[in-house]
């Protein structure tokens, strides 16, 4: 698997037949597992490449190396051959079948086997497929061939059996549903309905991590389907599910991610438009984000979105100045060159959210505001904390608040000159 955020397509898949060959040179059985293999049938380029043999750890060291290869996973038969920045590193797991999943998410041991075992230990049928890249055939023992055929998601063997060892499977379904657009197998649909309480037992970091994936694919109102017909949407994310003030929120959520995922807008935007569609409270925004331990950058512009995209909503009733500077931190820095805007995340919010729920009046105004060129809308400003200072002000609340005020009055065009704003503040400082 790669370690860098995004290797060489083609030489990450170069790398991959290398490793798969050195091992067969030295006499081991190699082949490609799992996603790579399932991206690659379906004409999707992988974006990593695993590699399952019959050699144990200390053989797949002694063949790259021990200065090429990371031993970070050997307890479960897994050592990372390193790469380079183009080509990623590789993990090569050997071929084994786990013992007892005593915690619900990892094996407390596992066993070497052969290839057909390693399979039938797999979460689903088309991730348990083997690829050979120097003859390039494909190596099925779980008819995943068949299942991607159908475009189905199938748990290899009984469904309870594989759910039971790893809860996280049952979101990996959702989210592997989602982004080939398949449908999931009834039985396995069946037994994730059955065990969705137990999702709990992953921890909210790693359900966070999972639910970031289905939020920021693609697809992701197909995500939030599938999160529906599984039951996991209220035990992952009961804050997405709205109250009984808005009962059809759950198909207006739908219809706003489709929109959404055209465009592929990213994690913080979808959920920001889902708690926002659901009603969610500030409350609630803050134990969803504690409790799948989002990123302080993520906090924040969840936080802005839950502040913002209401009142675009009626910036048909808001001051000038109030509605420019939400506009001028939605859509950031402004460009180098004089240029038109682009929206920003709170008004594509605002905007998608009105598209299913009517009322854009305040949209229709926000957005005509950035439609002229920056400088009418977003002047740069006349006077700064720099020039309050040099008046002998010093920083502080009411510092602040005056330089607000200033801006305030550019804005409203009662003062157009730099004088004539420096005097207003020394009125102002003189008054507190």
């Amino acid at each position: 698997m790669s370690q860098y955020d995004s290797p060489h397509p083609e030489d990450a898949r170069n790398f991959a037949v290398t490793v798969v060959r050195q091992l067969r040179d030295a006499g081991y059985q190699a082949v490609w597992a799992g996603g790579c293999v399932r991206d690659q049938l379906l004409g999707i380029t992988p974006k990593d490449y695993d590699v399952a043999t019959n050699a144990e750890p200390a053989e797949v060291r002694g063949v790259f190396g021990r200065r090429r290869t990371l031993e970070m996973g050997a307890a479960f038969g897994v050592v990372t051959i390193v790469g380079t920045p183009r080509s990623g590193h590789i993990e090569v797991a050997t071929f084994r079948r786990d013992a007892e999943y005593s915690d619900g998410r990892r094996p407390d041991s596992v066993i070497y086997s052969s290839a057909e075992e390693d399979a039938a230990r797999r979460d689903f049928t088309i991730n348990g497929l083997f690829f050979d890249p120097l003859e390039e055939r494909v190596i099925d023992y779980v008819d995943g061939q068949a299942d991607l055929a159908r475009e189905l998601i199938r748990a290899i063997g009984e469904p309870e059996d594989r759910i039971a060892e790893d809860k996280l499977r049952m979101l990996r379904a959702v989210r592997i549903a989602a982004k080939l657009r398949f449908d999931i197998d009834p039985h396995t649909l069946q037994a994730i309905r059955e065990r969705s309480g137990e999702i709990h037992i992953v921890s909210p970091e790693r359900i966070g991590a999972e639910m970031r994936r289905i939020l920021a694919a693609p697809n992701p109102a197909l995500g939030v389907q599938w999160l529906v017909k599984t039951r996991l949407l209220d035990e992952v994310a009961p804050e997405l599910h709205g109250t009984p003030a808005i009962p059809e929120h759950l198909l207006d959520l739908e219809r706003a991610l489709s929109q959404l995922g055209d465009a592929n807008e990213g994690f913080c935007l979808c959920l920001g438009v889902s708690l926002l569609l659901a009603g969610a409270s500030q409350q609630q925004l803050d134990d969803l984000t504690a409790r799948w331990r989002l990123s302080n950058h993520e906090v924040k512009e969840l936080r802005r979105l839950m502040r913002d995209v209401p009142r675009l909503m009626r910036a048909d009733q808001l001051n000038w100045p109030e509605l420019q500077r939400i506009l001028a931190e939605d859509c950031g820095p402004p460009a180098p060159e004089p240029t038109h805007s682009v929206a920003g995340p709170a008004l594509r919010a605002a905007r998608v959210i009105v598209a299913v729920r009517g009322g854009d009046r305040g949209v229709v105004t926000a957005e005509q505001a950035i439609r002229s060129p920056r400088e009418q809308w977003d002047p740069p400003r006349l006077v700064s904390g720099d020039d309050l200072r040099d008046l002998g002000m010093r920083p502080g609340p009411r510092f602040r608040d005056i330089l607000e005020q200033l801006r305030d009055e550019q804005l409203l065009g009662n003062a157009t000159t730099r004088e004539a704003l420096l005097a207003i503040a020394k009125e102002l400082a003189a008054d507190h």
